[in-house]
């Protein structure tokens, strides 16, 4: 299969919240965090692919993404625990939802070490 060149735009919008605390625990530091966001796309919400065989003469075929909503609900969530000014370990979700023909998640974690 050869794939011709592709192009698309996207710009987002978001309004929402965010809420954080810190939370003292005896040496350490619980930060738990929440974001809910509204999001709108005003970019391209489908994509077309140019393809044809690979070492074929024939003409190549248009091949159409399905068209995703503009709008989608944004949901974040988890924590971060700072154990001293160096040393942090986080888990977080990422959510999108509500947007047509399109569904995301992402869970993240790990540690933050400065020098």
């Amino acid at each position: 299969m050869a794939i011709g060149s592709q192009h698309t735009d996207s710009i987002v919008t978001g309004l929402g919240v965010k809420a954080s605390y810190d939370l003292k625990c005896g040496a350490v530091t619980v930060r738990p965090e929440l974001i809910l966001e509204w999001e709108h796309e005003y970019g391209d919400t489908s994509t077309a692919i140019d393809a044809q065989l690979a070492n074929a003469s024939s003409a190549s075929a248009r091949l159409n993404s399905p068209a995703l909503g503009r709008d989608d609900l944004h949901l974040g969530a988890g924590f971060a625990v700072v154990f001293s000014e160096r040393f942090t370990a986080y888990a977080y979700y990422d959510g999108q939802f509500f947007r047509s023909n399109y569904d995301s998640s992402t869970v993240t974690g790990g540690f933050r070490l400065s020098f």
